[in-house]
């Protein structure tokens, strides 16, 4: 093959010119797979492999080339497009190497000479400059293995675990957009909020627990997908379509509560998920069981409204102006807790729904009970924040970015999921 020596005034593919320079720079080696896919780049001709086109996105590639060509660093590669080659290895469907046609990762097993753990000093500069010069969102993988001693990255650049022997770069891309699907993640408070991707995609969520199993309701491509701890969190849709997204369970039963053109529906796990209206219209939407009663808070025209399965759904304004709500209940009682403003409020069942600020702000907010304590997660500057009842609603960062999240408890675990 013949690569040209310098980019070129106009590359056949985006991206071509950086991937021509890196090729010929003689400071790229790697597995013969991802060594494939980017000389072929570089040769204006994508890899095809069973039919798939080997995608390599230029944003990636303009910052690898600033690491190579700028930077002078020599890298090797282990991974790079695995949509193409049908890997699913860790985040699977969801990684940035599969995502979207593939290509918004790379793996690097070796840099300037030493092999990667994601921490060694070589790691270490590489992922601040990669970080500091590589269009936002991006991530870098390995965060567990510099646990004990952190790096501190620009806003817009997320850490997250993976195994250490390599070096993890993505452009997060197109993923900005909430209207585009972007990966699940689930944090429990068993294992330090650790970020985990259990490898779905999703632009709205719901989560519940029932029988020692956990449940994560998504929404993507406008239908309703359901994933089971207990089955691989295999992905399967039960037929709804929706904008909106809330589940909750009940004596062994799994109901989903969606959103569709303004009106609320039901669909339930005994009843093959046929999804019926409950004559509710709305725009935001949280459901909760208590006592053998299933309850609905909805928002329509700013107003929060309220609906039991006892009464005939029979919906009722609480008094309450929100943006965003969510519901949860303890001890007999019912918590709805609303954004206004910008701010978290809290009203009561018990407390004929006067609503308290809790002093916390936010952008979107979840809601759980556990143990006699409520807590309260926000997403504020794109990071999310958990606050308990127990400890005055102080807000704690819990080390999580998100756009959307959901939140649920099962054993004595606080488990917190996101869109991000």
């Amino acid at each position: 093959m013949t690569f040209v020596g310098s980019a070129p005034a106009q590359a056949a593919l985006p991206g071509q010119d950086y991937a021509a320079r890196m090729v010929n720079s003689g400071r790229v080696t790697g597995n013969a797979e991802p060594m494939a896919q980017l000389r072929a780049w570089a040769n204006g001709a994508p890899r095809v492999v069973g039919g798939r086109t080997c995608n390599v996105n230029a944003v990636l590639l303009q910052a690898l080339d600033y690491l190579v060509i700028t930077k002078g660093h020599s890298i090797a590669i282990s991974s790079l497009n695995r949509y193409c080659t049908g890997e699913t290895l860790g985040a699977g469907a969801a990684s940035s190497h599969n995502r979207d046609g593939g290509g918004y990762a790379i793996d690097l097993y070796r840099i300037d000479g030493v092999t990667s753990t994601g921490a060694t000093a070589q790691d270490r500069v590489l992922i601040q400059q990669f970080a500091s010069f590589i269009t936002k969102p991006a991530r870098v993988g390995q965060s567990q293995c510099r646990a004990s001693s952190p790096l501190a990255l620009p806003a817009g650049v997320s850490q997250f675990p993976d195994t250490c022997n390599h070096v993890h770069l993505d452009y997060q891309g197109n993923l900005t957009s909430t209207s585009s699907p972007r990966p699940v993640y689930e944090a429990a408070s068993n294992n330090s909020w650790i970020n985990l991707p259990p490898g779905m995609y999703g632009t709205k969520i719901s989560a519940i627990s029932m029988d020692g199993v956990k449940y994560i309701y998504t929404i993507n491509d406008g239908l309703v997908y359901e994933a089971a701890s207990n089955n691989g969190w295999t992905n399967l849709s039960p037929g709804i379509s929706g904008s909106e997204v809330s589940a909750l369970a009940m004596n062994g039963v799994k109901y989903i509560y969606t959103i569709n053109n303004g009106q609320v529906y039901e669909a339930a796990s005994n009843n093959g998920w046929m999804n019926q209206p409950v004559g509710i219209a709305a725009t935001d939407i949280s459901v909760i069981a208590m006592n053998g009663v299933k309850y609905i808070y909805t928002i329509n025209n700013g107003q929060v409204y309220e609906a039991a399965s006892n009464n005939g759904w029979m919906n009722q304004p609480v008094g309450i102006a929100a943006t965003d709500v969510s519901a949860t209940s303890m001890n007999g009682v019912k918590y709805v807790y609303t954004l206004h403003g910008g701010q978290v409020y809290e009203a009561a069942s018990n407390n004929s729904w006067i609503n308290q600020p809790a002093g916390i702000q936010g952008t979107a907010v979840a809601a759980t009970s556990m143990n006699g304590v409520k807590y309260i997660y926000t997403l504020h500057g794109g990071q999310v924040y958990e606050a308990a009842s127990n400890n005055s609603w102080i807000n704690q960062p819990a080390g999580i970015q998100g756009t959307v999240l959901s939140a649920t408890v099962m054993n004595n675990v606080k488990y917190i999921y996101t869109i991000n």
